[in-house]
């Protein structure tokens, strides 16, 4: 398992979720089953600042990305993907954190925004 995610907290006034995950040494994609489908995620690597954010309408496995040193690019591929409810698979909205994302032994801090 490349990505070991935390249970989602979820935020009382908006209902966004926040999970804190790490991961291993094995470069694999990470899922979330939020209970709703985002319109915006933000995740930050807090080992090695790097950020990756992704809004409603960006194609899937694509992403923000910034870097510490403020570099910004798209990511094209291994990004972020959303999967809704109306996709023919999953039934339930799901989050995929693609292998762009996976550094080895890193800490991250996920947030997960509903629209309004």
């Amino acid at each position: 398992m490349a990505f070991t995610f935390t249970a989602g907290a979820v935020e009382p006034g908006t209902g966004n979720i926040f999970y804190t995950a790490t991961t291993d040494t094995n470069s694999a994609a990470g899922t979330i089953n939020p209970g709703f489908e985002p319109v915006e995620i933000i995740v930050i690597n807090t080992t090695t600042p790097i950020t990756h954010r992704w809004l409603k309408g960006m194609a899937a496995g694509t992403a923000n990305k910034v870097v510490a040193a403020g570099t910004q690019t798209t990511v094209g591929s291994n990004g972020i993907t959303v999967a809704g409810p109306n996709s023919a698979s999953p039934v339930l909205p799901t989050v995929t954190l693609g292998t762009d994302l996976h550094i080895n032994s890193a800490s991250y801090v996920i947030l997960l925004k509903r629209g309004n």
